[in-house]
């Protein structure tokens, strides 16, 4: 039997590429909060939005596995 320990702690990392999505950024956001898996990191990348996708991003960070990259 292969010894899977090595693997305990893997780090799962999601990247999600949002421009102007306001209205929907939220359901991934709190998809990712509902996860109970330790270690995972979610880097949520802005192609500049115009509307105010930041803004929802950053009034509902559930964690600090959340990080923002923007095209601004």
């Amino acid at each position: 039997m292969k010894n899977d320990s090595c693997h305990a702690n893997l780090k799962i990392s999601i990247i999600t590429a949002v421009y102007n999505r306001e209205s929907i950024i939220l359901d991934a956001l709190s998809s990712l909060s509902d996860q109970n898996y330790e270690f995972i990191e979610h880097i949520i990348v802005d192609g500049a939005s115009s509307d105010n996708t930041i803004g929802v991003i950053k009034d509902n960070l559930f964690s600090n596995r959340v990080s923002i990259v923007t095209g601004n």
